[in-house]
């Protein structure tokens, strides 16, 4: 069963239009919010779970399809009503016709697509019903191409495991699956079809999947992408990359695709493929379709150490980009091997960049062969000479075993090799391993303070002025949900959101575990203060997340298990204005981001009414409102790990900059082009007050 808002979703609760849905105060809200319901339908139809009261076609008029519960006949159609019934009943997949004279409503995709774009939410029910079921039903029309048919083969799914598939794929797009559905989960798909094939026998089945379902089966594989490279090797991977391009040329869909891929397929899973995949190369190499990212105007040179050693430690790039939390090292790494400005040599750089994926391999408890290089790697490292060292730390914990140990070594010359943090969080937690190995004493509390629970935070370990803190990236796939709801401000009807996590969530017992061992209260708090208010969404995990998110003014973002949380940059794909609920947190490039002019900052120890009525007289002030709003738009690009090729503005050429700055020439054309941006937006228009600054 789907969990909607926290609770189980029925006929009774998705049919809201009268009653209203939730805490949501105005009607134009509760129509929108039917869009979401509409997609938890079309995903509990794929879990194959009836979801609607049986109604006969005998004794109703109209349209049965439209009736259930106070929805019916009468209250909509009645002839006293007017000649287009009662407005209160209609919305993008129900209106009078269909309703109520019983005729069919046009089908057109792109014009509905069109709609939702220029913000006509109504039509996003119409969207889900054509990209699930409806559109399943025009993708598999009988004129389709032979490869567009998905009618299965002798080897591979079935005509009725396509049809989940495809459908799954489109609800995708616009609410969490957690999991997917058992029948439609890719990795099911492919495990049952081609996982126990040699390289040879698995090409022969794709390409023959390929002929039958040429879309479907392209998809599969690129979704398959990281787990080949983890199973089989990234040479592998690189041949189902090409091999899921041959699939679509050979039928004719590697221009525009087909219907499937254009309506159904949710592309934002493996968007990142492309470039993690791509050739790497310099002048020297020759190597042809390699990419090269600008570094702006940073003055800086980078040495990219990919020695051989190190490669069990970086290895699988693409799928542990694709595993959620702290996975920006990922990124990172992918970018600097690829930007113009690094170096082939480490005499001729300003740092050495180490890659290790110490987040995604677990390397704070390291299997075998993982600690066998770590062990190998570090010690060349610290008895060589060459610029400062570059670590890129991407959790709340920094995940690699004994990292400041291997740092503060001497080289047999009595020389201490010079390093550069970059990280998401600037007071690591420490568990009693890592204080144990960090301290003389594990009694000690020098240089740390206790989080509350059986965890420390690290007070000494992120160096100011010298270490970098870092924004963390967001998973594709959830980005692309949040731009799809992101809603201008003048259309948004919430106050303020938060859906997530916490010490009693009613999920895995190691996530409530996780928030008791930091002692982490604020996230209770915001669900014991705020959620009673009549324009506030405030709760657990909830599959309309993004839609919640896009549809509020203000995002709030209390502390996760360390000081950051992902969600504060979350709340800029989504175009919400962040409050910062974490006392200590450290935010990215501060040098030159005045975070103080697009966010609010509140004391987690003062989270209830007062911040509830302080939101709410800024959203009752428009001027001050639109600043906010615009100041969190116009520096949203900084977030952004998904658009390598900026040269003016991504989190890459912040590092860039903040890198060159530490080297005495860099440009101070982040900071000025920042400064310009807010000098515009201060000067604003006639009657316009001065920009406030928001933080308590």
């Amino acid at each position: 069963m789907y969990s909607f808002g926290g609770s189980t979703s029925s006929a009774s609760t998705a049919r809201c239009r009268t009653n209203g849905c939730g805490s949501y105060g105005s009607h134009r809200q509760r129509r929108f919010d039917r869009a979401l319901v509409a997609a938890v339908l079309a995903a509990k139809l794929l879990s194959r779970e009836a979801h609607a009261e049986e109604v006969t076609t005998s004794d109703v008029k109209g349209n049965p399809d439209c009736w259930e519960g106070a929805f019916n006949y009468a209250a909509c159609c009645d002839e006293a009503l007017g000649p287009t019934g009662n407005i209160l009943c209609w919305d993008g997949m129900h209106d009078y016709r269909s309703c109520c004279l019983g005729e069919s409503a046009p089908l057109d995709f792109e014009s509905m697509l069109q709609r939702g774009h220029s913000g006509d939410a109504s039509v996003l029910p119409r969207i889900m019903q054509m990209l699930s079921a409806g559109g399943e039903q025009e993708c598999s029309s009988t004129n389709v191409p032979a490869a567009s048919r998905c009618a299965g083969t002798e080897f591979g799914p079935s005509a009725k495991t396509w049809s989940a598939f495809f459908e799954t794929q489109a609800v995708s797009k616009y609410i969490r699956l957690q999991p997917f559905p058992v029948d439609a989960d890719p990795n099911r798909i492919f495990g049952a079809c081609c996982d126990s094939l040699d390289d040879e026998a698995l090409e022969e089945v794709l390409l023959t999947m390929g002929k039958d379902c040429a879309s479907g089966t392209a998809a599969l594989v690129l979704s398959q992408i990281g787990s080949l490279e983890q199973k089989r090797g990234l040479p592998a991977a690189r041949r189902a990359q090409l091999l899921a391009q041959r699939i679509l040329e050979s039928s004719g869909l590697a221009q525009d695709g087909d219907c499937r891929w254009r309506q159904q397929v949710n592309h934002a899973g493996f968007l990142h493929v492309d470039w993690f995949l791509s050739p790497v190369g310099h002048s020297a190499s020759g190597l042809a379709n390699s990419m090269s990212f600008s570094c702006g105007e940073a003055d800086v040179r980078i040495f990219v150490d990919e020695r051989a050693v190190s490669e069990p430690l970086r290895v699988n790039s693409v799928g542990c980009a694709q595993r959620g939390l702290c996975f920006t090292e990922v990124w990172v790494h992918q970018f600097l091997r690829r930007a113009a400005c690094r170096v082939w040599s480490p005499h001729e750089a300003d740092f050495t960049y180490v890659p290790i994926y110490g987040a995604c391999h677990g390397l704070d408890d390291p299997k075998p062969e993982h600690g066998e290089a770590l062990e190998a790697l570090m010690g060349q490292l610290v008895s060589e000479s060459g610029p400062p060292l570059l670590f890129v730390f991407t959790c709340e914990k920094w995940k690699l075993r004994g990292w400041r140990r291997w740092l503060q070594l001497q080289s047999e010359q009595g020389k201490r090799r010079e390093y550069l943090l970059a990280a998401v969080e600037a007071k690591p937690l420490l568990g009693a391993q890592e204080k144990a190995e960090m301290f003389a004493s594990s009694a000690s509390l020098n240089g740390e303070s206790h989080a509350g629970g059986s965890l420390w935070h690290c007070e000494d370990c992120f160096r100011p002025g010298r270490d970098i803190v870092l924004p963390s990236a967001v998973l594709t796939i959830e980005a692309a949900r949040l731009r799809i709801f992101n809603r201008e401000p003048a259309d948004r009807e919430l106050l303020l959101v938060w859906r997530g996590q916490h010490a009693k969530s009613e999920t895995r017992e190691d996530v409530r575990q996780g928030y008791r061992e930091v002692n982490e209260t604020v996230r209770l708090s915001l669900i014991g203060n705020l959620s009673g208010f009549p324009d506030t969404d405030v709760g657990g995990q909830t599959m309309r997340y993004s839609f919640v998110m896009g549809n509020s003014h203000f995002c709030l973002v209390p502390r996760g298990r360390g000081w950051w949380t992902v969600r504060l940059f979350e709340a800029f794909y989504a175009g919400c204005v962040p409050v910062l609920l974490s006392d200590e947190v450290s935010l990215p490039f501060e040098d030159f981001l005045p975070w103080e002019r697009f966010s609010v900052k509140w004391p987690m120890k003062k989270v209830g009414d007062g911040l509830y009525e302080h939101l709410r007289s800024l959203r009752d002030s428009p001027a001050k409102m639109e600043l906010l709003h615009q100041g969190a738009r116009q520096v949203a690009c900084w977030f952004d790990f998904h658009a390598p090729t900026s040269e003016a503005c991504s989190p890459y050429q912040g590092l860039l900059r903040e890198l060159a700055s530490r080297t005495g020439r860099g440009s101070s054309s982040a900071s000025s082009s920042a400064a310009r941006a807010f000098q515009k937006l201060d000067a604003g228009s006639p009657g316009t007050p001065p920009l406030t600054r928001f933080w308590f």
